[in-house]
């Protein structure tokens, strides 16, 4: 099993994915190339890339709930 430690998959919070679809995609070949584990780590830099707990709450029970329906 492998874990991804740092990763920029939640879409339109920092430099990371651009959308929703692309981060299924990422989810998909993760999965594929036998990661197990993605820990979402967006950056938070004050007056720069501010996102709110909720918000990042949210794009990650979505993409829990896309990778429960696809069993990845």
């Amino acid at each position: 099993i492998m874990y991804d430690l740092h990763s920029h998959i939640l879409w339109g919070i920092d430099d990371g994915v651009k959308n929703f679809e692309e981060a299924k995609n990422i989810c998909k070949i993760s999965n594929s190339q036998g990661v197990k584990y993605i820990f979402a780590t967006p950056h938070y830099i004050i007056q720069e890339i501010e996102q709110s707990k909720e918000e990042v709450i949210k794009k990650i029970n979505m993409l829990n709930e896309f990778c429960e329906a696809e069993r990845l």
